[in-house]
């Protein structure tokens, strides 16, 4: 036995001196191939056996339904819905609940805000949620000027929660299974625990802003939790288990018009807040039609003015008189056009966009003739500096058409096999909200009354039981009447940014939905920010992957101040899912910069 292996180990090292004494023999290798550029030039070099063309750094999910969650939980709790027979409304309600269980910061299914954009294979139409809040009646200009301003935190940063109305308002339309039974996953993950992830885990000035109420859930031993250690939270279990036992109209009373809302009341009066029971009882969120424009045949719908879902639509419009495709993907001109394309919406929002029930919001927005003037003030070619130019929306030239008043968050998706889609963007505003959990029902309460301007130029000034300009804004896309691509992100005034370059990377570049969320993307900072009132002139953030020679471009030829952000930064976290393949199968794709994941059968 011994001499049979040591012949053939023997074999084997005389096999390599002859390979070694070959290679040495030939003293000029091949010239290395030239790398040819293309549209996925951020794709990292790998062996044959690992190469993926075009790169990912995973998989699109495929299937005849699919799920995109903001983290393996909420992902895994609508997949199991479709699973057990719901449809996506059932399934994305069930999302929302366990988000608000695992994404703390980001959302909450009782104390935040919610957008929610539909499509319903049943009735061949768009429809949308408003599941966003008001301020409280006794808020007003003079009162928080006051207090000294809008706070960022704390109760007076509280708005009236708007999303568990949203979603049982939708469940009302369309769902099909028991509340107790939508709330199953939420309920298990809050009793048994889940292990908090790097996004999720408190900081320091988390826990300095905590109530007492939160520290007990987030906190152990007079300290923050940190990444890796169990989260469970029982009264928001038993919270979850009460409104379950309902139905759904019951249940939104329960928290709206019942107990939960005397409890949010009692405690902000001890608090010094402005909540009174009355501001939670008339709540109701609203079912609205959706806006769209149509952008190379392509109808792009979003959630109307309080969302700022508008902004998408007249960038469209904007950007559609130009060949983006001839000056290619994330070129210097593509980028700086991009650019100046979302600071002339987004200064729009802020000069003509608000609660249309206190508000007259311009349609001539999105419309095409005001995108051709519009595209007058872009100067492509060299960054706009100082103010930015207001648009001119006015009656004279565009006719008297208006809509509405006559005289830190997250986002899912979730594509049913019966044709049925919901996308959501849903928040509390701020990381974690107002840092103000409830005592005995274990959910945050949001901080979006800082979303507010103290100033009557601008359309979303504070008035009592106004709603303030959302950033939140899902869209849904179709083409020939049928479902296209569904769409959103997190991240403030990103979102629309971020937005814009996913649906161009598939609409016209042809990248299935993970390319299209994974590829590099870059953000101007010069629009006045909604949540905290500055703009950067001229500054631009790009991820490092994008070509270092454009990033030099940028600054030298058109004046930008380039800031190089990290490889994968976060630039909104998108999601998305593409109905582009055959035989009713879906593609979804979840970005890695995040804990998202997609998940499809």
């Amino acid at each position: 036995m011994f001499r049979k292996s040591f012949k053939a180990l023997a074999a084997l090292v005389a096999l390599a001196l002859v390979a070694g004494s070959a290679l040495a023999a030939d003293p000029a290798p091949k010239p290395a191939e030239e790398k040819k550029p293309d549209l996925f030039y951020w794709t990292p070099t790998r062996g044959k056996i690992l190469v993926r063309n075009p790169y990912t750094t995973r998989f699109a999910a495929h299937g005849r339904y699919v799920v995109v969650g903001d983290n393996q939980y909420s992902a895994a709790a609508g997949f199991k819905i479709l699973d057990r027979g719901g449809n996506a409304f059932d399934a994305a309600v069930g999302m929302a609940a366990v988000m608000s269980m695992t994404y703390p910061k980001m959302n909450d299914f009782f104390g935040g805000d919610a957008m929610i954009i539909v499509y319903s294979a049943k009735d061949k139409k768009v429809i949308t949620y408003n599941g966003t809040g008001w301020a409280p009646k006794k808020a007003t200009i003079d009162t928080y000027i006051e207090k000294g301003g809008i706070p960022d935190h704390g109760i007076l940063s509280v708005e009236i929660p708007g999303s568990f109305s949203g979603w049982m308002t939708l469940l009302r339309d369309y769902g099909t299974k028991p509340l107790s039974e939508i709330l199953e996953p939420a309920v298990d993950l809050a009793e048994r625990g889940y292990f908090l992830t790097q996004n999720m885990a408190p900081s320091k000035n988390d826990w300095k802003n905590f109530n007492d109420e939160a520290k007990s859930v987030y906190g152990r031993d007079d300290r923050a939790l940190k990444y890796g250690e169990r989260v469970k939270n029982p009264h928001l279990a038993q919270l979850f288990r009460e409104v379950g036992a309902l139905g759904y109209k019951e249940a939104e009373d329960y928290f709206y018009r019942g107990p939960v809302a005397k409890e949010i009341a009692a405690l902000s009066k001890e608090l010094g807040g402005l909540i009174e029971y009355e501001d939670l009882a008339d709540f109701h969120a609203e079912k609205v039609d959706p806006h769209s424009t149509n952008f190379h045949g392509i109808d792009v719908f979003v959630c109307p003015p309080n969302s700022q879902g508008w902004v998408l639509l007249e960038a469209l419009n904007i950007l559609e008189g130009y060949d983006l495709k001839a000056m290619g993907h994330n070129s210097a001109a593509y980028i700086d056009l991009i650019a100046q394309t979302m600071n002339a919406a987004l200064q729009d929002r802020n000069h003509f966009m608000a609660d249309p029930r206190f508000h007259k919001n311009p349609m001539a927005l999105i419309s095409k003739e005001y995108a051709a003037n519009r595209r007058k003030d872009l100067h492509p070619g060299t960054a706009m500096d100082g103010d930015i130019p207001v648009g001119a929306p006015d009656p004279a030239t565009y006719g008297d058409v208006t809509y509405g008043k006559q005289g830190d968050t997250t986002f899912m998706a979730v594509a049913d096999d019966q044709g049925n889609i919901v996308a959501c963007t849903t928040s509390l505003c701020t990381g974690m909200g107002s840092h103000v959990m409830v005592p005995g029902r274990g959910f945050m309460l949001n901080s979006r009354m800082s979303y507010f301007f103290l100033d009557h130029d601008l359309a979303n000034f504070l008035e009592p039981r106004k709603r303030t300009v959302q950033t939140i804004t899902p869209s849904i896309a179709l083409k020939d009447g049928k479902p296209f691509l569904a769409f959103g992100t997190p991240g403030a005034d990103v979102q629309e940014q971020a937005k814009i370059q996913v649906f161009l990377n598939y609409a016209l570049f042809g990248m299935d939905p993970q390319q299209a969320v994974e590829a590099p993307r870059f953000q101007s900072r010069h629009p006045m920010s909604v949540m905290y009132h500055v703009q950067y002139p001229r500054t631009i953030q790009v991820e490092g992957r994008i070509d270092e020679a454009v990033r030099k471009e940028l600054a030298d030829k058109y004046n930008y101040i380039v800031q190089t952000t990290g490889q994968w930064e976060y630039i909104g976290l998108m999601g998305a899912i593409g109905f582009e393949n055959p035989d009713g199968f879906l593609t979804a794709g979840a970005d890695p910069r995040a804990d998202a994941q997609a998940y499809g059968w």
